[in-house]
This record gives structure tokens, C-alpha cells and sequence, in this order.
């Protein structure tokens, strides 16, 4: 038996690798395929969420997330009512907002399963997203040429997507 705080993964009959907290015998099981979603701010991805209850009693579970802002996803349910035995699917949408305030970068979330007739059955999964980068980098260097041995330029760079950028500047004659 492994310590509460551990997962480990069981083929169940659906064919996913469900995640156990509380050892091969928990009460309740959760796994999400695929375990990545990568969206752009504006636009959506998904995955599907599979939940079992692997108790002997019929109950109903509720889905949590955290790790992304609620204004982010939407579950396709927020609860399910199983049978013992039973198991079910939902979806989750991932959309983060558009534009460059939602920063690219990869956001690691939980989906929590959680147990209404008993809160100390629960369990959850991982869920990375990655959020891809838009928009683009520019420069503006006047004056375009020079003539002489030495000329003093100005170059304005302007960053309008949402990742940080490094640039890098070099000249020839």
C-alpha cells in the first residue's frame, strides 16, 4: 500500500491509465487525455476527463480546478453521480483570454475529484497548458543609411506580443 499522498497508475476498462491517490484499492479515480493542452490566448483546446468510482457505494463527485483563472476553462460538468463501478467522461475547454495580456508560457493545473458523501475520498490529476506565444516583435532604425566614417542611429524596438523577448543587435558597413 502507498502513502495517501502518492498516485499510481492502473489501466481501467475505457483503456485510460487512471491516477489513484490512497493506493490500488481508492474509492475514486481520475485520469485526463491528453495530459497537455496547447491553446493561443483567444483560442480554445480540450481534453476529456474520465472519473470512476471504485467505492461500494453510489456517489456523487464534484470537479475542481486550479492552477489557471476560473475565467480560463469550462468543465462540461461540475459534478457526477456514479454507481460503484461506474465510470464516467467530461470535457474540459481551455480559452485564455485574447491578446497580450495572458502571458505565453506553460501553466501547470489540477483537476480535483472530489467525493460529496465523504470529502476525504478525493484524488487528482495533472494538466499542463501551454499558452503559445503571439503577436510580434518590431524595430525602427532611422535613419535607414549613412554615409561618413561614424553616423549616430536610433532603433526603437517594440514588443507587441505576449512573450518576453530578447533582442540582439549588430551592424556592418
Amino acid at each position: 500500500m502507498r502513502p495517501q499522498s502518492q498516485a499510481s497508475p492502473l489501466r481501467g476498462p475505457m483503456g485510460w491509465t487512471w491516477l489513484i491517490g490512497g493506493g490500488d484499492f481508492a474509492p475514486v479515480r481520475i485520469a485526463i487525455d491528453p495530459g497537455s493542452v496547447q491553446v493561443s490566448p483567444g483560442g480554445k483546446g480540450s481534453a476529456v476527463i474520465g472519473v470512476r468510482n471504485s467505492g461500494p457505494a453510489a456517489d456523487r463527485f464534484l470537479l475542481t480546478v486550479d492552477g489557471i483563472a476560473a475565467d480560463w476553462y469550462a468543465l462540461g460538468a461540475t459534478s457526477v453521480s456514479l454507481e460503484p463501478g461506474a465510470e464516467e467522461t467530461t470535457g474540459i475547454v481551455i480559452h485564455p483570454p485574447p491578446g497580450g495580456r495572458t502571458p505565453a508560457g506553460t501553466y501547470p493545473t489540477t483537476v480535483h475529484l472530489t467525493s460529496e458523501e465523504d470529502p476525504s475520498r478525493k484524488t487528482s490529476a495533472p494538466l499542463i497548458v501551454i499558452v503559445t506565444a503571439v503577436g510580434s516583435v518590431t524595430m525602427t532604425l532611422s535613419p535607414l543609411q549613412a554615409q561618413g566614417r561614424m553616423a549616430l542611429f536610433n532603433a526603437i524596438f517594440a514588443n507587441r506580443s505576449n512573450a518576453d523577448a530578447t533582442m540582439v543587435v549588430s551592424a556592418d558597413d
